[in-house]
Order: structure tokens, then sequence, then C-alpha cells
């Protein structure tokens, strides 16, 4: 037998395996979405997102203040209860209910923030909710290195009179910013968030929840992030490539996370994650 021949058959119909082969598995691969071909590993490196456990007065995993109460649960994961943060009367530190966890290592890559919420609506609650990434556990409350709010309209301290229309709007922090309003609105514009009629003591709503979903992604390589926010099942406002931070954005690492209201606001948190690369999480 003419080996070349023979070498040159098997060539050929192993092409036309191969060639078979890719035509029932690329269709489908493509149809599916770039996701499917080469799906990134994520670590989540919140526990207890889901507000499953308690441990006293806080969600294991978690560290609470005195007045931090477990909420009504707002769905879409296994856990039974939600976390209220709020802020009733300054300077009392048994006035307020806020939520915080910290990380083992300092996150200094990628990373994205997600997390369920409702906010209140009731007369004089105005800074709804306040969320921090801060570079420093002992001083938490004065390293946020990214921070973000839902509140007034007024674009400085939140006025009550927002609420009587039940909506709140999404403002950015920068420390650096001139003058004594340091919260603005994103230059993109605004989305109204609707509020929920919650009563804490009674852990119930009166009328349908307005329940939101929204998203945080940092990105390293950038130095940049962007917010997404709305409807938990509905379409959502983003904002891309901003570049505002609170502090100084580069070499600081992020190493937890806060979740809290101010000038008499509050707010239902669940499902909360915080994704980092595989390889990140595991250095």
């Amino acid at each position: 037998m003419n080996t070349t021949a023979m070498t040159i058959s098997m060539n050929k119909t192993s092409r036309l395996l191969l060639r078979a082969l890719c035509a029932l598995t690329l269709p489908a691969a493509i149809a599916a979405g770039p996701a499917a071909i080469a799906a990134p590993a994520a670590t989540d490196l919140i526990t207890n997102g889901s507000f499953s456990t308690w441990t006293g007065r806080a969600p294991a995993g978690w560290i609470g203040t005195p007045s931090l109460a477990k909420g009504i649960d707002l769905g879409g994961d296994a856990g039974s209860n939600a976390a209220f943060v709020h802020r009733t009367g300054e300077p009392d530190a048994h006035a307020f209910g806020e939520l915080r966890q910290n990380f083992a290592n300092a996150i200094e890559g990628d990373f994205t923030l997600s997390f369920d919420f409702t906010l209140n609506k009731q007369a004089g609650w105005g800074q709804n909710l306040i969320v921090s990434l801060y570079t420093d556990t002992a001083k938490f409350w004065n390293s946020a290195w990214l921070q973000f709010r839902f509140g007034g309209a007024d674009g400085g301290q939140a006025s009550p009179d927002n609420d009587l229309t039940g909506n709140s709007y999404l403002y950015l922090y920068d420390d650096k910013a001139e003058g004594s309003k340091k919260w603005f609105l994103p230059p993109a514009g605004v989305t109204a968030v609707k509020g929920s009629d919650y009563n804490p003591k009674a852990k119930s709503f009166t009328g349908a929840p307005q329940i939101y979903q929204a998203t945080l992604a940092y990105s390293a390589s950038a130095n940049t992030y962007s917010i997404s926010y709305g409807p938990l099942n509905g379409a959502k406002t983003t904002h891309s490539g901003i570049a505002t931070f609170g502090t100084a954005s580069k070499g600081k690492g992020v190493k937890g996370v806060r979740f809290y209201g101010g000038s008499d606001g509050g707010a239902l948190v669940d499902r909360v994650s915080l994704l980092v690369p595989a390889a990140a999480a595991n250095p």
C-alpha cells in the first residue's frame, strides 16, 4: 500500500470529522454568546450575602451597630431576611443601624459589587442609602475610596421635601470637591428611584414594594467604574467611565464595604455579592 496515499486519506477523513464536529458545536456556542465560549471564573468575597443567618444583632459574617434590624426578605436568594440600615438621629450611636464587612485581603484589581434594595419614603427620611468601599478597617468611616448614595434631590444634604414625591436619586461623592457640598449627580443625568412604604417595626410594606438592583463594576486597568441601577426585573440606567473617588484611587486597595443611612434615611439591603476574578481571590 502506498503509505503517502494512506496518510493523505486519513488526513482527509480527520478533516471531515473535525468539520462535522464544529458544525455541531460552534453554532450552539455562538448562539449562547461569548460567555459560553470562555466564561472567566469569579469568586464572591461576601460572606452571608443573603442574610440567612444572624448572630445577635448582626448577620453572621457582618459587623452591625446596636439598632441594625432584620428586615423583610426581598426574595431572589436562599435567605429569609434582609438588613434594614437607617439613621434616625445624630450623633447618638444607638439611633442608627449600619452594616459592614471587612475582607481578608485588600482588593486591588477588578471587582463587581451587586445588591438588591428598597428605599424608604417616610416623611423626613432623606439620605436613604449610602454605600462605601473603604481602605482602612480601623477608620472605615473616614477612608471612603469609592462612595455613592441614593437620596434627596437638592444636590447637598437631603431635603425632606423629596420624600413626599417618593423619589430618590443617585449621587456620587468626591472628597476633593470645592465647597461644602461634596455630593453631586452623575454628569450623564439621573433616573428617579421610587420609595417604598416600609414599617421596620412591623416588618411589613404598605402597598407593593419598589425593589431595585444596583451593580458597581470597577476596572483597574482604566481606573474607572460603572454604576447600573433600576427595578429588580426591569430596565437599568447605567453610568459608565466614572473616575470620581473619595480618596486617592490608586495604591489603596478595598478592604471592606459598608451600607448605612444618613440624615434620617433608611433602606432594606439584600442579596449582596462582591465578585473578583478567581485568580485575584487566591494569590
